[in-house]
């Protein structure tokens, strides 16, 4: 027999050999061992969660977010996810795979107390409506708070109404079949009632005893119509985005929001819509006949306003492009949250902001009322993703002011204005202050607060704000004063080289 001197140890290959053996064996149960524990591990993780679950999802950019479930599939293959602390636009739908933890019970939690308590509260002020019998509180149509629960609810609301129709379009969005004579009944209330848009508007604190003032001729209607649908609230009965992506033109995009598209559409995974006269439509094939051969609009309807170094401004009246408004709404609540639509139009004018490349192809919109108590100067606007960060919103901002101008006023957006909104204002502020200041400084002319708003179109509040934001604002004694130190001069003008503004002269307002 042979025999190997090994670390000292005198041992035969036969001992060897079997060593080796055994330990290729141990090797192997604790592989089994290890496999085993993983897999329990994973059947554990991988429990499959039910709506009002806590649960943590591993997100698009490889970061574990805590969520709750809002809604879960036919299929029961996903699970639509509501993330705490961020924006309702990051909401999505998700698989199992991204599952990053067992789902836990929300019931004692503080996010379950929260919502118990908006449930409570909306089930007390449900009570009480049907409890009352004065007329104030039958006609009455109230919204609750944001920090509540940001329903609308419409109790025994009333509406008196004409022979009503049947509006067949399906691309209205509101489709509602009546008999001849009966009232229309009042519609299901989406929206937390902030004040928005085109149709985007406000239904807080709202009687329908003023749906029937009298209005004199082009004065807007101050309410909601019995006939008008609005957007639910997100944060009150989250809304489900179940369209997946719009193919528009050239671009596939994600929604951001739910937008009360027929059920027939939502349903979709991919949405078809015309970049032209924004009609929504089922499969590739029928968009491009419709766009050979059946859309109308290669150009926006109504006149063109503003043309500037390949882009235009059309200004389309509402009362007659019903339909064309009414299917531009619907394409912006997919990308602006905390919206109320309405799909009465007449009272609102939209100016259309296109690139001119072979064809108009549409960049974004804003809105506005035809004649404004407050003075609002802007209801809604709206930026494709695909535009956005590249000034297009400053510039929609920029002609509303000069439009404000024209009319010899102050004027402001509604509120409240949304995250990227505000940011476009505040910088469009910036610039036209300084401008302002800079222009007086080299006149050598003292200017006040009421100066400058006159001057830029800026409601007072707005320039004082900006004054403030700037740093500018300095406390001379009992006074304050406006003080400009070099450092705000040079960022000034580099915000002035940068920035893509409305030039008054380019305005064609009358042709």
């Amino acid at each position: 027999t042979y025999q190997y001197v090994f670390l000292g140890w005198n041992q035969t290959c036969e001992e060897l050999v079997d060593r080796e053996e055994e330990g290729r064996e141990a090797e192997d149960e604790k592989r089994k061992l290890k496999n085993q524990r993983r897999k329990k591990k994973k059947k554990t993780v991988k429990t499959l969660p039910n709506v009002g679950d806590a649960v943590d999802c591993v997100g698009k950019d490889g970061k574990i977010r805590k969520g709750v479930v809002i809604k879960i599939s036919k299929e029961k293959s996903r699970w639509y996810i509501q993330y705490d602390k961020s924006n309702k636009r990051l909401d999505e739908w998700v698989t199992k795979e991204r599952f990053a933890s067992q789902p836990r019970s929300i019931s004692h939690s503080s996010k379950a107390k929260s919502l118990g308590r908006k449930q409570k509260q909306l089930q007390t002020h449900h009570d009480n409506g049907n409890e009352s019998d004065s007329k104030e509180n039958a006609r009455s149509l109230t919204v609750l708070s944001k920090s509540t629960a940001s329903i609308t609810t419409l109790d025994k609301v009333t509406p008196k109404s004409t022979n009503a129709t049947t509006d067949k379009d399906t691309n209205t969005g509101a489709t509602v079949k009546r008999k001849r004579g009966r009232p229309r009944k009042y519609p299901k209330v989406y929206g937390n009632g902030s004040k928005t848009s085109c149709a985007f508007t406000t239904t807080a604190n709202v009687t329908t005893e003023n749906n029937e003032l009298k209005r004199g001729r082009g004065r807007p209607r101050k309410y909601p119509r019995d006939n008008d649908v609005p957007v639910k609230g997100h944060d009150a009965q989250p809304l489900v985005k179940q369209i997946d992506t719009i193919h528009f033109g050239r671009w596939s995009i994600s929604p951001w929001y739910f937008s009360p598209y027929p059920d027939t559409f939502n349903n979709l995974s991919t949405l078809y819509i015309c970049e032209f006269c924004f009609k929504y439509i089922r499969s590739f094939s029928e968009l491009r006949r419709h766009v050979e051969g059946r859309c109308r609009f290669a150009t926006p309807p109504g006149k063109r306003i503003y043309q500037d170094d390949g882009l235009s401004v059309f200004e389309v009246d509402g009362a007659q492009n019903k339909i064309y408004c009414q299917n531009l709404c619907l394409l912006s609540r997919l990308f602006l949250e905390d919206k109320t639509l309405f799909y009465d139009v007449d009272d609102f004018l939209f100016y259309i902001l296109v690139e001119k490349n072979k064809n108009d192809h549409f960049i974004g919109y804003f809105s506005k009322e035809k004649w404004s108590p407050k003075d609002f100067n802007l209801a809604c606007i709206m930026t494709l993703p695909p535009y956005q960060g590249k000034g297009y919103s400053k510039l929609l901002i920029s002609l509303s002011y000069e439009l404000t101008k024209l009319e010899k006023k102050t004027g402001g957006p509604e509120e409240p204005i949304s995250d990227l909104g505000i940011r476009s204002y505040h910088s469009y502020w910036n610039l036209s202050v300084m401008q302002a200041l800079v222009d007086a400084s080299n006149r050598a002319y003292n200017m006040s607060v009421e100066d400058i708003s006159r001057v830029t179109g800026i409601k007072k509040q707005h320039v004082l704000q900006t004054l403030t934001r700037l740093g500018v604002l300095a406390q001379y004694g009992e006074t304050h004063i406006i003080r400009v130190k070099q450092t705000h001069l040079d960022k000034y003008k580099h915000s002035q080289q940068q920035a893509k503004l409305c030039d008054p002269a380019k305005l064609q307002l009358g042709t």
